[in-house]
């Protein structure tokens, strides 16, 4: 997570950052918002869901929903 974390290409966009879960979970979730993107204002959420399996596979999941409440 730490990772995705800190290489997401849209890091400079992300605000209301939050995350959850500990390396020994099954699962490691963050979540943040966008309000503007490149110059135009939105309201975006954007979820993660991270695993490992037996210290060699991974899942990247990403959801995101426009014009949220």
């Amino acid at each position: 997570m730490v990772y995705f974390t800190d290489n997401s290409r849209c890091k400079e966009f992300e605000v209301s950052k939050s995350s959850w879960g500990e390396m020994t979970d099954d699962f490691m979730f963050r979540q943040c918002d966008f309000k503007e993107f490149k110059g135009v204002k939105i309201s975006q959420k954007h979820m993660y869901a991270y695993a490992m399996f037996d210290n060699h596979p991974y899942l990247s999941l990403r959801l995101s929903k426009t014009n949220f409440s």
